[in-house]
């Protein structure tokens, strides 16, 4: 179950390009300084201010979009509206198309659904 949670998970942060623009402004800059600083190679000043501009960026942006946990409970929770209800209601599909995050969630889930993937 935990291992089915997680892989669910990273199908969404997969999805919400909000997540993995976060994901990858904040760690992409901090490899590439690391990696720099192993192998002994001094980067210009402006690598390194750009780098960090990056970086907090990314981390600012991250938090921003929970950390991806709002399009991960959307996901389960259209899951399983979908298995109770059916693909019928539209009221609750409208519903959840009010943030960005939620929309994702739920359109991952019907892309499943509509494709016979097992829940």
């Amino acid at each position: 179950m935990v291992k089915q949670g997680l892989i669910d998970y990273l199908k969404c942060v997969k999805k919400n390009k909000a997540v993995g623009g976060g994901l990858l402004a904040a760690t992409i800059p901090i490899a590439s300084q690391s990696t720099a600083n192993y192998f002994g190679v001094d980067l210009p000043p402006v690598v390194d201010i750009l780098s960090a501009y990056v970086t907090f960026l990314g981390l600012g942006l991250f938090p921003l979009t929970g950390f991806g946990f709002e399009t991960f409970y959307s996901y389960r929770k259209t899951k399983r509206h979908i298995l109770e209800f059916g693909l019928e209601d539209n009221r609750y599909f409208n519903k959840q198309r009010k943030n960005y995050c939620n929309r994702v969630g739920m359109e991952l889930a019907l892309e499943e659904a509509k494709f016979g993937k097992k829940f």
